[in-house]
């Protein structure tokens, strides 16, 4: 069972701020899944020097330490790399499997964290934001009730803001709200990067 990672430990400020490693894991894990062991350590080559010093292509998910924080521009400018061949209908199912998988991780190696916050749908919009910062160390999501099951989720000063990662990270509550006993679930994302004035969803059950 795995304990929640140590918020102090760090490797380097980033002017988008940080992400932490146990999500990076996941994300690695499933393109290793998809596309092979080889595709992280090949996207890494196409990364510049300066961008990443932080990853080791010598180890398994690229060194990553999930207790760890890594600059958030690093892990943008991999990801830019991974997603650039694909068409917009492909890297969006991508995005929402790779998410649901990461999530899925995420609960089962630290399903103890996770109980108390998943126990109900009220309880859930309390924590969201708690939970939000145990993966990247800036930006702030409000829940909102708008209905007997619907949700409003909005994401604000988000410096570390970037479509794949915006969607990933709003498609990462499917699994949350599946735990939690919803069913017929529908997520409406919105992004700045496609003409939202915010970034969120609406989620319906």
């Amino acid at each position: 069972m795995a304990a929640l990672p140590n918020p102090s430990a760090r490797i380097e400020p980033s002017g988008k701020g940080s992400v932490r490693g146990a999500g990076i894991i996941e994300w690695l894990r499933w393109q290793s899944d998809r596309f092979g062991d080889e595709a992280a350590v090949a996207a890494l080559r196409h990364v510049p020097a300066e961008l990443s010093a932080c990853f080791d292509p010598t180890k398994p998910f690229l060194g990553v330490d999930p207790q760890k924080w890594y600059p958030a521009e690093s892990f943008h400018a991999f990801l830019d790399i991974v997603v650039q061949p694909l068409s917009p209908d492909v890297l969006q199912a991508y995005v929402d499997d790779a998410a649901r998988r990461t999530m899925q991780g995420l609960m089962r190696r630290a399903v103890s964290s996770f109980a108390s916050a998943l126990s109900s749908v009220e309880r859930y919009a309390r924590v969201t934001n708690a939970l939000f910062r145990l993966m990247h160390d800036t930006g702030r999501v409000q829940i909102v009730t708008r209905g007997l099951r619907q949700h409003e989720a909005t994401i604000s000063d988000w410096r570390g803001h970037h479509p794949v990662v915006c969607r990933f990270t709003i498609m990462c509550q499917a699994p949350i709200y599946e735990r939690m006993g919803c069913t017929d679930l529908v997520i409406r994302h919105a992004c700045v990067a496609t003409g939202a004035l915010t970034c969120g969803c609406v989620t319906t059950w």
